[in-house]
């Protein structure tokens, strides 16, 4: 069961949770409530989410606010099949709500330096280094962009790293969606399309 305080739905600039759960004095029950609150992030479980970790090139500024996007929400998924001598693509979802103003001022921020590290190389720890390129993307929510790491000093043959993060904003809310894939194939197993599915139906999900 979850209800507002009175205190809150006092206030001129109450804002509501989510669509789903509007303002009202009255609690929300059980098939109500369940669907916001199932995918909610204890602190113990942000401390061991990965973060997006930019390039070089795109700035102090971009990194800093890449840095401090504070997950609330997220659930994690494979995917298809592990490929012969490699791994089950793995979906990590994660969701940010907050005020419209700043979430598009981050979005913004994020976006730019995403942008700018395309064409780079990256090196990531424990993986070596990265080509960053460009993933295209259907008109999905308010903004987006679409970026793949894909490890480039693997030989050929052998298990290699492909790193594919989305991000969209839709109103007030964030949405990333990381993809990991391992295996020994140049390609993704998860094709661009399917990606792209899955990112427009995690923003047709959001409440």
């Amino acid at each position: 069961e979850f209800h507002y305080a009175p205190d809150w739905t006092g206030r001129s600039d109450a804002m509501p949770l989510s669509r789903s759960l509007p303002l009202q004095s009255e609690p929300f029950r059980g098939k109500h409530a369940r669907p916001f609150f199932a995918g909610i992030l204890p602190d113990e479980a942000k401390a061991e989410l990965p973060t997006l970790d930019l390039c070089e090139a795109a700035g102090a500024e971009a990194k800093a606010a890449a840095a401090a996007l504070d997950w609330q929400v997220g659930t994690g998924f494979a995917l298809g099949e592990a490929p012969e001598g490699g791994f089950t693509p793995s979906f990590l979802e994660l969701v940010l709500a907050g005020d419209p103003d700043q979430i598009a001022a981050t979005f913004a921020t994020v976006r730019a330096g995403l942008a700018a590290c395309i064409g780079s190389q990256q090196f990531i720890e424990d993986g070596g280094d990265f080509a960053i390129e460009e993933v295209s993307l259907a008109a999905i929510g308010d903004d987006r962009i679409g970026v793949r790491w894909r490890q480039s000093d693997q030989p050929e043959g052998s298990d290699r790293w492909d790193i594919r993060s989305v991000l969209i904003r839709a109103g007030a809310v964030i949405v990333w969606i990381n993809e990991v894939e391992i295996n020994p194939t140049a390609q993704p197993v998860v094709g661009s399309d399917e990606l792209a599915a899955i990112a427009a139906a995690a923003v047709e999900r959001l409440p």
